[in-house]
């Protein structure tokens, strides 16, 4: 069945997009498999699902979308002439049967359910010492009478003897011991290629999609997929954690209520606490990988090495971590790297984050908890306040989620959280969405104004960003200050 959808309207109209993947996206992000530039847009609006007879479709988006003309809720099927609407977009389904099927003798290119060149079977073969008749195309280890197996400058002093029906008994001891030889060389040349956990140049790497947890992520095509469990959907690696050389990736999650309204570093904080019989950490970093929030990290384990990410997206907590055997982790090292800036979610990510309190607060909040209780209520109706009055002034929204992030810091400055926490970060939340918002707004019009070539519109545009950015130090503002010294009149 060959499906694919039609853009009808929009900057793609007229393209056909095939459906060729079982979790299909459709947003703003530049993950999706089909994007739509428009800030109104979310960053993973539509969800299909495409099964073996049907194919769904989901609104995943804080605002809307149309299924032939209707709002649609819930998950919908699919059928042929379906006309999905997403803002100014809009898109037809359409399925159609692909050419005659084989007949049943005729069994067609076979498939192993990953991507990319496999080299593993046929060396698990040789390893494991098979011993039937070769295929009628394989090479074997004794050649016929005219090939010869070695070159011969191998050995200076053998000379090849003349050709003739009969050979010597003394050249056919060396035809066998030459083809020993090569037949070892191959054998361990195969078996230390098999053993050692790396990623060879030119490898094809497979892609995991979740879509219970909406995350994906690559790992090479050559390791092996071990047992899931519901905490580890995904497991994958090569050797055995009790040989000299081994690697392994694995993903990790645990849903709670609780990670809703947790902070990025806090949580992280919590996650270190949780495997602290098991990991030494070597350092983390705050950064963003493809659009996302998250800590990465160096560890250590008490037979390996490695690195990790992690994250929160609502009420759920996602780590994956690469590690391997310390004799083979400098090497496998770039490539963990490769993998973990890989990751992705298929949806908008639900985080908030807040500085950890000082030793400052922290003691303010043990001399003074009454004291430290009536500040928490102060900042958040300073925040709550601003964010009602975010037209009045456009840095109201940056004012107010620092007010917040002050509440939160001063909540947890005691072993137990204060009492105004989950309205502090509740707040805190929805002054983050809002600001966003009106950033991707502002730079809409700006890019918009400049492709229509009004330098004009373009420049108050990115003066109003520019007073929604005070902070000098951000990067946002430092390019968005670039770009206006670029639009100002000249004189």
């Amino acid at each position: 069945m060959k499906r694919q959808l039609i853009i009808l309207t929009g900057a793609d109209s007229g393209k056909a997009v095939p459906l060729d993947t079982p979790l299909f996206i459709i947003g703003r992000s530049s993950s999706a498999n089909f994007r739509i530039d428009d800030p109104r847009v979310s960053r993973h609006h539509l969800k299909l699902q495409v099964e073996a007879d049907r194919v769904l479709v989901e609104d995943k988006s804080s605002s809307w979308a149309n299924l032939n003309g209707k709002r649609l809720k819930g998950v919908a099927t699919l059928s042929c002439g379906d006309i999905l609407e997403v803002e100014d977009t809009q898109i037809r389904f359409e399925e159609t049967a692909e050419g005659p099927i084989a007949p049943p003798d005729d069994p067609g290119p076979s498939s192993t359910g990953t991507r990319g060149t496999q080299f593993m079977e046929p060396i698990d073969e040789l390893l494991g010492g098979y011993e039937g008749d070769p295929e009628p195309d394989a090479t074997r280890g004794i050649v016929g009478e005219k090939t010869r197996m070695l070159n011969p400058d191998d050995l200076p002093k053998w000379k090849a003897p003349p050709t003739s029906r009969s050979r010597s008994r003394k050249t056919v001891v060396i035809y066998s011991l030459a083809a020993c030889v090569c037949v070892m060389a191959v054998t361990v040349a195969c078996f230390f290629i098999m053993k050692q956990p790396s990623l060879a140049t030119g490898d094809a790497l497979d892609r995991y999609t979740d879509p219970v947890y909406a995350l994906s992520v690559s790992y090479p095509s050559s390791w092996s997929r071990f047992a899931a469990r519901p905490e580890t959907p995904l497991m994958v690696g090569l050797g055995k954690l009790d040989e000299k050389v081994w690697t392994r990736m694995r993903v990790d999650v645990d849903r709670g209520i609780q990670y809703e309204t947790t902070g990025l570093t806090e949580g992280f904080l919590h996650y270190q606490h949780s495997v602290k019989s098991t990991h030494v950490f070597l350092g983390s970093k705050p950064m963003t990988v493809n659009e996302l929030s998250c800590v990465f990290y160096g560890f250590k384990l008490k037979n390996g090495q490695g690195k990790g990410l992690f994250l929160l997206n609502g009420g759920t907590r996602i780590v994956v971590e690469c590690f391997s055997s310390a004799s083979c982790y400098q090497e496998q090292a770039a490539l963990f790297s490769k993998l973990l800036t890989g990751f992705t979610l298929l949806e908008m990510q639900q985080t908030l984050d807040f500085p950890l309190p000082d030793d400052g607060m922290q003691k303010m909040a043990l001399g003074d908890p009454e004291g430290v209780e009536k500040m928490i209520d102060e900042h958040k109706r300073t925040g709550d306040a601003l964010v009602a009055n975010r037209n009045v002034k456009q840095d109201n929204l940056y004012r107010a989620i620092q007010e917040y992030k002050q509440a939160l810091q001063l909540s947890i400055a005691r072993p137990e959280r204060a009492k105004g926490y989950r309205d502090a970060a509740i707040g805190l939340r929805s002054a983050l969405n809002l600001y966003n918002q009106g950033i991707q707004q502002q730079r809409y019009e700006i890019n918009r104004a400049i492709k229509e070539g009004d330098r004009e519109t373009a420049y108050w545009a990115a003066s109003k960003l520019l007073q929604m950015l005070p902070d000098k130090k951000d990067a946002n503002y430092q390019e968005t200050f670039q770009l206006l010294r670029q639009l100002s009149p000249k004189k």
